[in-house]
């Protein structure tokens, strides 16, 4: 996954492990993955494609890095699509249904990456001193 040294990405987080590593899994025979972010809604026009994105693990650093091909309106129906997630998180959300969706990564390759979270420098030039609750633009290491 190619990219230049200060480029524009995101960082975003996920609460576990097994999320990445489903994805990975997912785009060894699925084209896409919809990633659908919880509690806020990225605004689209506000970046140009592809983009880089970096997952930081909770309770851990930056794990994997991925590259984001669109960003999407979230919709019910992405959990019903085994092309769109992987057969896991559509029985969680069936199992387990969630409301509070704002956006969907639509992502095209994912990798393992390990970077200190704390060590990435935000779009300002300040350095991140917490994952986001949300996402945070960043400068890419």
């Amino acid at each position: 996954m190619a990219y230049l040294k200060g480029d524009i990405g995101i960082l975003f987080c996920s609460k576990i492990d097994n999320n990445p590593r489903a994805a990975i899994e997912h785009l060894k025979n699925n084209e896409k993955l919809y990633w659908s972010t919880i509690g806020f809604s990225i605004k689209r026009e506000n970046f140009t494609y592809p983009l880089i994105g970096l997952i930081h693990i909770s309770g851990d650093n930056v794990r994997y890095k991925c590259k984001i091909a669109d960003i999407k309106p979230y919709e019910s129906s992405h959990h019903q699509d085994s092309t769109k997630k992987p057969q896991e998180w559509i029985i969680e959300q069936k199992d387990y249904p969630r409301t509070n969706y704002g956006s969907t990564l639509v992502i095209i390759e994912i990798e393992p990456f390990y970077y200190e979270t704390r060590e990435l420098m935000g779009i300002d030039g300040n350095k991140v001193n917490n994952p986001p609750r949300g996402y945070q633009r960043i400068r890419l290491p």
